[in-house]
């Protein structure tokens, strides 16, 4: 197992862009990184920098690895570069055939559950999770004729279960997991027993850590260093070890905000900052309970 780095966690990403990232990955000792999606890797997705993005990584003897992005038929029409990409493809030519999904995503903009697509007031979950297997199918031949595969992320929208039941109605052929180690504890699932159950069928990983707490309303999840919180790596690490020796580990902690700043639209500024002023303060709530 190689240990690397998810992009939009790598510092100074959006500033050295995906070429000298390598580097810098290479200049911290780590052994690959992970693009959230092959626009992230390669706007315009030409093969030619796409090989030589490859030829690079190969040289530095790192791992390279992307994704389709939220493939929701609900959030499509929200990803204007996914849609503008159109039939530009997907880089199997180049070895990229464990393509990230994601099923949900998380809005800053509504309160509370709200922020969460499995939370949405205007499509019921059990709707999405019907147009999301449809897309699927629809997806499927292709990445079947290339030799790719799908694999949706344990993601703070879906349970292991949900995905399980996906990758069984699509077919393993074209799909899979990326099993992130702290994710399942936003819906309440055991790390290690999600593990154990989607083990077979997880291709990628999201490495980090997490605790459950008491707070006002309930009980909240806060990020924490890997080690001081609540995910036992060392069975989860031995399952999927079994499973795939060949795995990549991809640290995703907390991005950077002024990183994150660079890659956003002015407009959105202001809310950006407010949303880390609120976790600091859950944070500190959370810390003395």
């Amino acid at each position: 197992m190689k240990p690397g780095i998810d992009w939009q966690k790598l510092p100074d990403a959006t500033k050295r862009g995906p070429m000298a990232g390598l580097d810098h990955v290479r200049e911290m000792g780590l052994g690959g990184i992970c693009f959230p999606t092959v626009l992230v890797m390669s706007p315009t997705l030409g093969p030619g920098f796409q090989r030589d993005l490859r030829d690079k990584a190969e040289d530095l003897d790192l791992y390279v690895e992307a994704g389709l992005g939220n493939i929701s038929l609900f959030a499509c029409a929200e990803a204007f570069g996914l849609r503008a990409a159109g039939n530009a493809g997907i880089p199997a030519e180049i070895g990229l055939h464990a393509l990230w999904i994601s099923l949900g995503n998380f809005k800053d903009r509504y309160p509370g559950g709200f922020a969460n697509d499995r939370f949405r007031t205007d499509i019921d979950w059990a709707d999405q999770m019907a147009a999301m297997e449809k897309v699927m199918q629809r997806i499927a031949p292709v990445l079947r004729a290339l030799g790719s595969h799908m694999n949706m992320e344990t993601h703070d929208e879906i349970t292991s279960i949900e995905i399980l039941a996906l990758i069984e109605a699509v077919v393993e052929a074209c799909t899979g997991a990326v099993f992130d180690t702290a994710n399942g504890l936003q819906r309440g699932e055991h790390p290690v027993w999600a593990a154990r159950r989607l083990a077979p069928f997880v291709r990628r990983t999201h490495v980090k850590d997490a605790s459950v707490a008491r707070a006002p309303g309930g009980l909240d999840v806060q990020a924490r260093p890997c080690g001081d919180g609540m995910v036992d790596f060392a069975a989860i690490l031995q399952i999927l070890v079994k499973a795939d020796p060949s795995l990549n580990l991809s640290p995703e902690m907390a991005a950077s905000c002024d990183d994150t700043l660079r890659a956003q639209p002015l407009p959105v500024q202001p809310d950006r900052r407010s949303r880390l002023a609120r976790r600091l303060r859950r944070d500190r709530r959370l810390d003395r309970l």
